[in-house]
């Protein structure tokens, strides 16, 4: 077999300019050659004057070592520009590198329809960034504001047409970008909703319609049972995102404030448990469970947003951008808590009615204590039940009655406040003196004496004890 090398030679051989081509070329050199003499020099070295001397130009000439500093330099220099221009909001010099290079290269590397999607969720996060960064600094105008605004327009409905092109080809992974994406209009919802009333604020209202806009009509759609994703590509995109956050919690656990911790690991096990019981609910049939664990893979996102975006975690607490999902039985204890306090309370206005004025007022918070009192026994009876949804329904309900009738009670509460303290102050002494009036008396009733004097001893012990505690507070 012939070598490349071998073919090409015989192959230039046989390649020659034709008479046109030799004449042309050779008139072009000699006419560069006219125009571009070399200095002629004599044999002493000197330069004779009567020729056109050539332009001057200097030769650089660099060791192998300086070439590796320059090239070194050039390397940083492609690197650092870039990355100093992701940062860069409107107005900055590198912004139009971010824009026009650093994100056109990023979406070329986006091919699948699922990848476009989060590209261009991304770009509608950093212009709503980019738009909270002016306005805390006070350098957002109208027309920057107005330029961002119909960024984020054009970011979301690009969002919406890939996912219309998406559900053709993969309903089930269009529906769950469609819960990502409504992830993603949540977190933002809520950071823009943060610190109302400045002026850098108000130029973010049209911003914030814009994306407050997208969320609903991610919603409507989201509700259609056409875009419910499937249980198994729901629970495996689960599961990889929460193992996801799970290696984000290693990471910020070295920066991060004890408090902080703590709180991120209660809505990891929320997670946990949450996704054990829509498995549980699957198994069993319930078609909430798919609903479910579509809530479950958006409290993911937004834990991932908090640990990994800075912007997120400055702007808004996690209580309010994921909050605390509580079990059945801390929903329980914390009813019957709820319970006992109102009982108190109910206690404590009754007290209060003997002192109203006004009989209609009287039988208006008579008839309302029996309101909260039937709401109360439904509370407990639904609790027994194991029927927690009713339960917290009816105790809502007594909260609000109960809250009214303290209300109207309000105008004679210090009076109560001021009798129950007199009584604690004041203990009431007990009354023995019919008990000793007369000899015979105690003569034809033995056992009653008898009773007396236990009942004696008892007054005597309880005495003592109370001289006792009373000096142990004092």
């Amino acid at each position: 077999m012939k070598s490349f090398e071998t073919d090409l030679k015989k192959y230039s051989e046989k390649v020659k300019l034709k008479v046109s081509e030799r004449k042309e070329l050779r008139e072009q050199v000699l006419s560069y050659m006219e125009y571009h003499p070399l200095p002629k020099t004599s044999k002493e070295g000197k330069i004779m004057e009567d020729v056109i001397v050539s332009e001057s130009y200097v030769r650089l000439r660099l060791t192998s070592f300086q070439m590796k500093i320059a090239g070194g330099v050039f390397a940083l220099v492609l690197i650092t520009i870039p990355l100093l221009a992701n940062k860069a909001v409107p107005g900055d010099v590198l912004y139009i590198l971010k824009t026009q290079v650093n994100e056109r290269i990023e979406g070329g590397l986006a091919i699948s329809p699922y990848k476009k999607i989060e590209f261009e969720t991304k770009l509608m996060e950093r212009r709503i960034a980019e738009a909270r960064i002016l306005a805390s600094e006070g350098k957002l105008t109208e027309d920057t504001k107005n330029q961002l605004g119909e960024t984020v327009k054009e970011h979301a409905q690009a969002v919406r047409d890939e996912l219309t092109e998406l559900h053709d080809q993969d309903g089930d992974n269009a529906a769950i970008a469609e819960i990502v994406f409504g992830s993603s209009l949540e977190i933002q919802s809520t950071i823009l909703g943060e610190g109302e009333g400045s002026a850098g604020d108000v130029l973010l209202d049209e911003i914030r319609d814009v994306v407050n806009d997208a969320r609903e009509e991610t919603t409507i759609s989201m509700n259609k049972e056409q875009n419910t994703p499937s249980y198994e590509g729901l629970i495996a995109r689960v599961e990889s995102q929460t193992t996801r956050a799970y290696e984000l919690f290693e990471s910020v656990k070295e920066t991060a404030t004890e408090e902080e911790i703590v709180d991120i690991e209660r809505r990891l096990s929320d997670i946990n448990r949450l996704i054990e019981e829509s498995k549980v609910a699957h198994e069993e049939g319930v078609k909430k469970s798919v609903a479910n664990l579509a809530g479950v893979l958006g409290q993911t996102q937004k834990l991932i947003a908090f640990m990994t975006d800075i912007d997120v975690r400055d702007a808004v607490e996690l209580e309010e951008l994921v909050p605390v999902v509580l079990s059945e039985q801390e929903r329980i204890n914390i009813a019957k808590e709820e319970v006992h306090n109102i009982e108190l309370l109910s206690i404590e206005i009754t007290k209060r009615t003997g002192l109203l004025e006004g009989d209609g007022l009287v039988i208006k918070v008579t008839d309302g204590l029996g309101d909260v009192n039937g709401l109360l026994i439904k509370t407990t009876t639904a609790l027994e039940l194991a029927d927690i949804d009713a339960a917290e329904a009816a105790l809502l309900e007594a909260s609000a009655f109960i809250a009214d009738l303290d209300l109207m009670t309000e105008s004679v509460k210090e009076l109560i406040v001021e009798e129950v303290t007199e009584e604690d102050v004041l203990p009431i002494e007990p009354e023995l003196e019919d008990d000793t009036n007369t000899d015979g008396e105690d003569e034809e009733n033995p056992e009653i004496e008898g009773e007396d004097e236990n009942a004696e001893e008892t007054q005597e012990s309880v005495d003592e004890d109370t001289e006792t505690i009373t000096s142990e507070e004092l």
